[in-house]
């Protein structure tokens, strides 16, 4: 007969502020090599067993070819651009810089994100949000003008006004972004 007995393990995943939030040490050399993921529009994910740091996955999602042109256009037409996003505050700003953002919001939570739009609106401010996920359906149900990106998530294309199934990078005369998109 064989005996046989479970080993339990405590496994964290999470983003480093919660692993450091939740009694896990980031090493120096490890947070210096994460920083530079970061820098280059990379959001890092660690994971750690039994309170000890055991990997960490390296997750980038590239900007759309398009995104820059947009931006360019809704400054062109004097409208406040503006980055919310729950990434790191390092990545975020590095993928801000490459599209023109100078205004970014960090490592924001779900109801933030709809506090921030909320904040906007009490100010005479019309607000046009624009998302993709899960965590962006709460500010775009609040927003003015919810956009949701057509591949994106379903609970993210309820809460929208307007959903983008397509951008074209063509542009018309007049300066305004030529989308496809279904109310």
């Amino acid at each position: 007969a064989s005996v046989s007995s479970a080993t339990t393990h405590k496994v964290v995943v999470g983003s480093r502020p919660w692993l450091t939030e939740h009694g896990h040490s980031i090493p120096y050399f490890v947070d210096h090599q994460l920083q530079q993921f970061e820098s280059k529009q990379a959001t890092v994910v660690l994971a750690a067993v039994d309170g000890v740091l055991m990997g960490a996955f390296v997750l980038t999602v590239p900007v759309k070819p398009e995104a820059d042109a947009v931006v360019a256009v809704l400054k062109d037409m004097h409208l406040k651009v503006l980055m919310v996003t729950g990434d790191n505050r390092r990545t975020a700003t590095a993928i801000a810089n490459q599209l023109g953002i100078s205004d970014v919001t960090a490592e924001v939570l779900p109801h933030d994100k709809a506090a921030l739009v909320r904040r906007l609106q009490g100010r005479g401010e019309v607000v046009a949000f624009v998302g993709d996920g899960v965590n962006d359906s709460p500010a775009l149900a609040q927003a003015d003008v919810g956009i949701a990106v057509g591949a994106g998530a379903d609970v993210a294309v309820d809460a929208a006004d307007i959903v983008l199934i397509r951008v074209s990078q063509q542009y018309s005369g007049q300066g305004l972004c030529c989308c496809t998109f279904f109310l």
